[in-house]
């Protein structure tokens, strides 16, 4: 019986080095897919900036991260209004509200950067 050649010890260590890459991606990839995972941790994020904004200690690391999280999740509240806009049985003034709520994005963004300088 005849054995494979065995690879020098730094090839193996190098592939043994992708394939834990491999996995550990593909891991936090599915991790992160859900949309209710991603709802709640975004959730989490809010309440810990909010809380954050009310001590003068941390209210700059506070601020950043509340302008950082409404710019993150700017794109899926948009997503959400052309979605609710195409819905047939969404009524009215809801469509009304996904809309409005777009543009009040910008003036949150900034009162959160102010609460960094101050």
């Amino acid at each position: 019986m005849t054995s494979a050649p065995r690879r020098p010890p730094h090839r193996r260590r190098c592939a043994a080095l992708r394939q834990a890459q491999a996995l550990r991606a593909d891991r936090a990839g599915r991790s992160c897919r859900t949309p209710r995972r991603l709802v709640l941790v975004s959730g989490a994020v809010e309440i810990a900036a909010g809380a954050m904004l009310l001590d003068p200690r941390s209210r700059r690391f506070g601020g950043v991260l509340a302008a950082g999280l409404l710019a993150a999740v700017f794109p899926a509240n948009v997503q959400m209004a052309a979605d609710g806009l195409r819905s047939r049985r969404a009524p009215a003034w809801y469509k009304i509200g996904l809309i409005a709520r777009l543009p009040l994005q910008a003036p949150m963004i900034r009162i959160a950067l102010k609460a960094v300088r101050s």
